[in-house]
């Protein structure tokens, strides 16, 4: 639009019988390369210094990857977490081990009660499936005591378990021309020598792992499985399934994350072995012969891990979700387990009627049942399965009444069970597609696809290993780390980067715009009102008060922040960077630009012998009223910095008006030989002026905030302050 009536501005003043062909070009990209190489490259350099100081003043354990985040962190509508590592400490600990008596009773074994010299048939079988049902390894006995190494954290803390407990060891896997034989130390003298005739390997979409071995001594072959009782209830023979319930029942509700073993007896033929050996290297076959097997099998017991929640965390989930921000975490655990860790973890109401279940059932649709809790009024949480979920997000009907849900005040978190990595991926694009701001936060490498999907990827670095910390935006220790980061940094950040944006437009289409009120006023007919020392101090003596206030400036402080997480919905949002705000920024940066050109012209009328005064400028010289003007507006731009940080936080806004005075003492230096040339009164007028600048400023400031509270035409959200 400036562009444009410049360009018309001179062929309007061209005097009588030029051609305006000649210049118009020339007149364009003039315009073109002020508008957009002064104000663009200027913000893009200032606004990646002010993020960079910006993430040094987080918490040292802290690292930011990506410093485009540091100002979603301001946005966020909704958290996505992961559990195991995440909201818990990832350092497992057996608490139960259950299994059947010969009477039919469940028998629940405390890992915490002294050394057992007796161990019964059923637990020994429990722990017998534990030792021959895994993939660690023992350490070479040079080392000291028993030490197991393997991929799977829930096996070694099993295996160190039942050896503290009781003694049973897995003494040696020797590797032998025909298999691997596994020798382990139990109390029944039969079952210490065993050959793995095959190895079942676990995945998340099977949800469980089996081997086939053969007792040494009795030759007897068995198919021992172990998975998530999702998984390995239908397994179990008909007469098994209320015993693998009832254990499983009471391990759950105690929040302990559950392991089911089961058996069955085989009677392995010579073909079953060579078809076996046939398919051996085909993971996809194996599978397929491991489920022919997978049947009919006996309930042997139920192993419960205790992941210890995080310190602090919570509170760290109540002070997002009275920020409004909206949590769901994605466990792997089963529903009684999920519902349990949710309500102590504060995602879920205390109260169990206030908790809903969405699953399908024969008489309620999906649709029905989300329908029912938005009707319910009072605080809610939600639990979904992982078959439940996909069907919600993507049906219309069921997806529409999800985000109505979401967006619901009341609601105070969902928990997904038996949730596997895509799961986790496809619910974040889903939150996406719906048009929230999100956070996701892993510890894992499964926890990857998550983090890359969202707006803001948090990686933890205590986690499992360093591939989630490495992958994500963030990471840091902890995750109660997390309301600092995002309630005050990310909020405070998010207000000064938009801020800033608009001042550095702003205070450079000044610049500009009174280069091009200059050419109005004199008719296109002399040279520009700025030589190119004036723009090069505009460039060296601008931007100084702005990059501090972008570091410095608050709005809130951090303890306000931390007492009063209500604060960062209140505060300004996405509202704040509308074309509505933009344009009245630049619209005063118009209306500040022809007063600096008019006062001056005035001013200088006054003086009555104005064309005496040739003003040195370095080794250029200007007329007084191009001096005038350069000298108000680079007093102007800098000023209005000190007037939007105003008093109110004194502590930090001190630094700002501090950077300010000492911009505009250099400034003075640079025009140092220019007052020895100047008109007596000088001085005084641009005080004057700047007085009355200031005032004016500040009185636009409140009527305008008051203006764009009520009135926005942007697509963004509406959020009163």
């Amino acid at each position: 639009l400036f562009i444009i009536w410049g360009t018309l501005g001179y062929i309007t003043h061209l005097p009588q019988g030029n051609s305006a062909s000649g210049m118009l070009f020339q007149i364009i990209l003039m315009y073109f390369l002020l508008f957009n190489g002064l104000i663009a490259q200027t913000l893009h350099f200032s606004l990646d210094v002010v993020r960079r100081i910006q993430v040094k003043l987080y918490l040292p354990q802290v690292d930011v990857h990506n410093f485009g985040t540091v100002e979603n962190l301001g946005l966020l509508d909704a958290i996505v977490f992961d559990k195991t590592g995440t909201l818990t400490t990832n350092q497992l600990v057996p608490k139960v081990f259950s299994c059947v008596t010969e009477s039919g009773d469940i028998e629940n074994h405390l890992t915490g009660s002294q050394f057992s010299h007796d161990v019964g048939k059923s637990l020994h079988e429990l722990y017998l499936a534990v030792c021959l049902n895994n993939s660690v390894v023992r350490l070479a006995d040079s080392k000291p005591g028993i030490v197991y190494f393997g991929t799977s954290a829930d096996e070694v803390v099993l295996m160190e378990s039942i050896y503290h407990s009781a003694n049973y060891l897995l003494a040696e896997r020797e590797n032998t021309n025909t298999g691997q034989l596994i020798h382990l130390r139990t109390h029944y003298e039969q079952d210490n020598q065993w050959e793995m005739i095959q190895l079942f390997k676990y995945s998340s979409a099977k949800g469980k792992m089996s081997v086939i071995v053969r007792n040494v001594e009795t030759q007897e072959v068995y198919l021992i499985t172990k998975g998530s009782p999702a998984k390995m209830q239908t397994l179990l023979v008909a007469e098994d399934q209320q015993a693998g319930e009832n254990s499983m029942t009471y391990l759950a509700q105690e929040g302990l994350r559950v392991l089911m073993f089961a058996k069955r007896k085989l009677e392995w033929t010579d073909a079953q072995q060579d078809e076996l050996e046939r398919i051996r290297s085909d993971q996809v076959l194996l599978d397929s012969f491991s489920t022919t097997l997978e049947n009919e099998m006996h309930f042997i017991g139920c192993t419960g891990t205790e992941d210890s929640l995080q310190p602090q965390l919570k509170e760290t989930i109540q002070d997002l979700q009275a920020s409004s921000i909206k949590t769901f975490v994605c466990t792997g655990d089963i529903k009684l387990t999920a519902k349990n860790i949710g309500m102590n973890a504060g995602l879920l109401p205390n109260n169990e009627e206030h908790v809903f279940d969405i699953h399908h059932q024969l008489h309620n649709t999906l649709e029905e049942q989300l329908r029912v809790v938005i009707e319910y009024n009072g605080d809610k949480g939600i639990l979904i399965g992982k078959d439940e979920l996909p069907v919600i997000m993507e049906h219309y009907s069921t997806s529409e009444l999800f985000v109505q849900l979401i967006n619901d005040p009341q609601l105070k978190g969902i928990v997904v069970y038996r949730a596997g990595p895509s799961m986790k991926s496809a619910l974040a694009t889903f939150l996406k597609n719906a048009g929230l701001i999100i956070a996701c936060v892993g510890d894992g490498a499964n926890d990857i696809e998550m983090i890359k999907t969202a707006d803001v990827g948090v990686g933890i670095k205590a986690g499992e290993n360093q591939h989630a910390a490495a992958s994500a935006d963030i990471a840091v220790d902890s995750v109660s780390q997390l309301p600092n980061l995002i309630l005050h940094d990310g909020k405070t950040n998010w207000y000064r980067n938009v801020k800033l944006t608009q001042l550095i437009s702003s205070m450079k289409l000044t610049v500009i715009l009174s280069i091009l009120f200059y050419d109005w006023y004199t008719g296109f007919h002399v040279n520009s009102v700025y030589t190119g020392k004036m723009l090069l101090a505009f460039n060296l003596f601008y931007g100084w008060g702005v990059i501090v206030y972008g570091i410095f400036h608050l709005t809130v402080t951090r303890q306000d922040s931390k007492r009063h997480p209500e604060y960062y919905k209140t505060r300004p949002g996405e509202e704040l960077a509308s074309l509505l705000h933009y344009f009245v920024s630049w619209a005063r940066a118009a209306v500040d630009a022809l007063l600096a050109v008019c006062i001056s012209v005035y001013y200088t009328s006054q003086l009555g012998n104005a064309e005496d005064y040739l003003i040195p400028v370095l080794d250029d010289s200007v007329g007084i009223t191009q001096f005038s003007i350069f000298v108000t507006v680079m007093v102007w731009i800098n000023v209005k910095v000190s007037v939007e940080s105003g008093v109110k936080h004194w502590k930090n806004a001190k630094y700002i008006h501090a950077t300010v005075g000492l911009t505009l003492l250099a400034f003075s230096l640079f025009c140092f030989q220019s007052w020895f040339h100047l008109p007596s009164n000088f001085l005084g007028f641009i005080a004057t002026s700047t007085v009355c600048y200031v005032l004016l400023t500040a009185l636009m400031d409140k009527v305008i905030s008051r203006f764009t509270k009520k009135i926005s035409s942007s697509s963004f959200k509406v959020h009163v302050e």
